[in-house]
């Protein structure tokens, strides 16, 4: 498949603009497209969500910090050759999904670039540590804290941003994540529950809490 990047464990051939995407368009949105898509439109475009043409981002688009394991197939032992990658091959893949998310939601490229930032764990739980002598030692992304469900992620990006856990929501993808946003204090909502559920709200999870249903943080509660 020419798309999947993020319902595969990463896909180079990642297309930056639906229209080069043709029948896969949305597939870059692990299969939740049709609502994520009107979402992130909701979310981070001015003017009308249904409007064409590019619109500039919403003067209050929340922050968005992407915090992705998928550098993991630069360490990680169980990679066959053939699947494994750079770092830079990695940013690349990155690159190349926030053009496609901006195409798809339609905002500028270069703006949405500017709005985000990414948050990549290099070293596979299943790699052995670095070497001492090793350069890339002293880097986050390549340390054991940076990969869920230590909080490391998710600590230097409200650092970066400047904001505290009780204005942060992970969404989420399994129980790692999920303890990930426990360690680091903030609250959590499943990617199923946020773009399928009828009342996302309800299903925000609290730190620690068994399930969905908590007041949910106040930067995301609609006005």
């Amino acid at each position: 498949q020419v798309e999947g990047c993020l319902k595969a464990a990463v896909n180079v051939q990642l297309a930056e603009t639906a229209a080069a995407a043709g029948a896969k368009r949305h597939d870059a949105f692990q299969g939740y497209g049709s609502r994520a898509v009107p979402l992130l439109r909701q979310l981070l475009r001015a003017g009308g969500a249904s409007d064409e043409g590019v619109a500039a981002l919403r003067s209050d688009a929340p922050a968005i910090a992407f915090v992705s394991d998928q550098g993991h197939r630069c360490t990680d032992p169980t990679v066959g050759a053939r699947g494994r990658l750079s770092e830079a091959a990695v940013r690349d893949v990155a690159r190349k999904l926030v053009r496609r998310v901006a195409n798809e939601v339609g905002v500028g490229a270069e703006a949405l670039e500017g709005h985000v930032r990414w948050y990549h764990s290099f070293l596979s739980p299943a790699a052995p540590r670095l070497a001492e002598s090793d350069p890339r030692r002293g880097r986050r992304e390549w340390s054991r804290e940076y990969a869920r469900p230590s909080p490391g992620q998710l600590h230097h990006a409200m650092e970066d941003f400047g904001v505290p856990p009780a204005a942060t929501l992970l969404v989420s993808y399994d129980d790692r994540d999920e303890a990930a946003a426990d360690a680091a204090g903030v609250s959590s909502i499943r990617i199923e529950q946020l773009c399928m559920s009828p009342a996302p709200l309800s299903q925000l999870r609290r730190p620690g809490a068994s399930g969905g249903g908590m007041a949910a943080p106040d930067a995301f509660v609609p006005r």
